[in-house]
């Protein structure tokens, strides 16, 4: 079953149906086996993971703006890695493997066909189009006979048209409830962090963390981090990050993520036999967060990296009973 931009996108009062069209789709994505999106669209994809209820796994099938690489993202069969979740660790991948770069560059030759902020195309060559339908139908087939995850993207020379298959791993996600917002983590991440903290032991470290927000569900995607700048104090008993360089890094990672990364909060570790309670200083950076972030709607985010796998994530208050403890292992 395909599910179509225009049946999904936009506001109630312009959709382009009504009724009996809107309640048929949902109910024949309640009981379909599988639903495969084509729309290459993030609102249909968010819309298929978290609001279309019940029904089969969930895929997304699409070309890369220019046109030269094909993605798949697919749901294992209990849905425990949901679309959204697999779509935000395949932007990692494109903005941090060398295999992928420059695969979610914007196309060259941009075609403006009216007037609104989306409404730009581009004009993709035939042959790249039908050599990637081949290998997506194929795709499709190989993946629902596995019940497993699966995050996979085919690049095709332009010009000699060989085509290379990348598969990137999946980390387990994690998800919880910290006032009205949900954070979502992965195992790729919490294991960065840790070893970015044991890398500067018996100092302090941190840095800025990545990702990215879904407002109308109040969802925030903790994806990636960039390292402690090197004009960082890292002490015992202090962190105070740096600036250098930072800009530019976190430029290069919003670009090669096609846009879809930002600026989210920040990070830092406790040394060994602390705990991960916020310090003074810890408070205080809090409230610096809320004032500069709650300016555009945005909640603060910081994370305390500590001993023995432990992490503790605030969002958009310290009291002890709001915040997460991860406290196993990734």
């Amino acid at each position: 079953m395909a599910a179509h931009a225009d049946l999904i996108e936009g506001n109630e009062p312009s959709l382009p149906f009504r009724g009996g069209r809107r309640r048929g789709f949902a109910a024949g994505a309640a009981a379909a086996a599988g639903i495969l999106d084509m729309a290459a669209s993030v609102p249909v994809s968010r819309h298929l993971a978290l609001d279309a209820k019940g029904g089969g796994r969930r895929l997304a099938l699409f070309l890369n703006p220019q046109g030269t690489d094909l993605a798949l993202l697919a749901e294992d069969a209990a849905r425990t890695f949901p679309l959204d979740c697999l779509e935000m660790q395949y932007y990692r991948a494109a903005a941090t493997e060398a295999a992928l770069t420059g695969h979610l560059a914007p196309a060259e030759g941009q075609v403006r066909y009216a007037r609104s902020c989306r409404d730009v195309s581009a004009i993709l060559p035939a042959h790249l189009v039908g050599l990637h339908a081949a290998i997506g139908a194929h795709a499709i087939r190989q993946v629902r006979q596995s019940d497993d995850p699966a995050i996979q993207v085919w690049r095709a020379d332009p010009n000699t048209l060989a085509v290379t298959s990348h598969r990137i791993p999946i980390s387990v996600v994690r998800l919880h409830r910290i006032g009205d917002w949900t954070l979502v983590v992965d195992d790729h991440l919490l294991t960065r962090l840790q070893k970015q903290r044991a890398a500067k032991l018996p100092n302090e470290t941190g840095g800025v963390l990545l990702g990215a927000y879904d407002f109308l569900r109040r969802i925030i995607y903790v994806v990636e981090t960039l390292p402690s700048p090197p004009d960082s104090w890292e002490c015992p008993d202090l962190y105070i990050r740096g600036c250098e360089g930072l800009a530019d890094q976190l430029a290069d990672m919003v670009s090669h993520s096609g846009g879809q990364f930002e600026y989210i909060g920040e990070w830092h570790s406790h040394p060994d036999g602390c705990s991960c309670a916020p310090s003074t200083k810890d408070i205080a950076l809090f409230g610096w967060l809320a004032a500069h972030l709650g300016a555009t709607g945005q909640p603060a985010l910081m994370a305390i990296v500590c001993q023995g796998g432990m992490s503790a994530w605030c969002v958009g208050t310290l009291e002890p009973g709001d915040r997460w403890e991860i406290r196993d292992d990734p």
